[in-house]
Parts: C-alpha cells; sequence; structure tokens
C-alpha cells in the first residue's frame, strides 16, 4: 500500500503560484497582471480535464463564496470580463487586492480539491508547474528557489 501523503495546502499553494506570476506585486495592476496570469494558465491546463463548463463553474463557485467574505460598500459591481479578478482587484490598497486574488485561487483550489480529489489535483498542478513544491518540503512564507 502507497504511503499517505499530506493533503495539498491551498493557501500555500496559491501563494506559490501569484509569486510566480509576478513576484510581490508593487501595484494593483501587477496584482491583477499576476492573477489573470494564473488564472489563464489554470483555464487552458485543467479545461483538458475538466472542460471548459467545469473550469467554469468551479471559478464562478469560488467567486460566489469569496463575494460572501468581502465586505462591500454596495452591492458588488458587474465584471468586464469573465474571470472577474477586475473587481477584486480594483477596490481598496495593494495589499487588499494582493489579499484577495490570494484568497480566490485559494478558494479555487480548495473546490478543486474537493471535487476531483487532492492527490489528482496537485498532480495536474505539478503537469502545468513542475517547480511547485511537494506538500512536505513547502512552508508558506519560503522564498521561491528559481
Amino acid at each position: 500500500m502507497r504511503g499517505t501523503n499530506p493533503a495539498p495546502d491551498p493557501d500555500a499553494l496559491a501563494y506559490w503560484l501569484l509569486l510566480s506570476a509576478g513576484g510581490a506585486p508593487d501595484s494593483r495592476e501587477d496584482t491583477l497582471m499576476a492573477a489573470v496570469h494564473i488564472y489563464d494558465q489554470l483555464r487552458t491546463h485543467l479545461s483538458i480535464f475538466l472542460g471548459t463548463s467545469g473550469f467554469d463553474s468551479l471559478w464562478a463557485r469560488s467567486l460566489y463564496l469569496l463575494y460572501r467574505t468581502i465586505a462591500w460598500d454596495t452591492e458588488p459591481p458587474v465584471a468586464a470580463t469573465p474571470h472577474q479578478l477586475d473587481l477584486l482587484i480594483a477596490p481598496g490598497t495593494v495589499a487588499e487586492a494582493a489579499m484577495r486574488s490570494h484568497a480566490l485561487v485559494s478558494q479555487f483550489l480548495s473546490l478543486l480539491f474537493t471535487f476531483i480529489g487532492a492527490d489528482l489535483g496537485f498532480r495536474l498542478l505539478q503537469q502545468r508547474w513542475p517547480a511547485l513544491p511537494v506538500p512536505l518540503a513547502y512552508a508558506k512564507g519560503e522564498e521561491l528557489s528559481q
């Protein structure tokens, strides 16, 4: 019987993915570009397995769950893009924008791991990002080794 691996931490993986896409963002535009890059990569790669409608459904559910946790002054505005990242990143400070993009990617990965299983989900991510840290070796906050 195969040894049991610890489940991948969606928060740590989201942190790593966003850092690898753009480093530490200095502006909302940098944060948006990194988040859109990760969205595009995830959608392109995972749609092969999930189908585009399956991916879009998981992304929409992630957005819905995240919108419920964000304190909006008014109703959330209508998105200008399919991924709706522009809505999450536009209001607030750079730190708030980075937190929201991280929370969305983390929520998406959590749903993905719930839907298809953590082992398979992590293997699919590693196909696209071979340098993705394995759960045991990764501690949130470590610097990326390029």
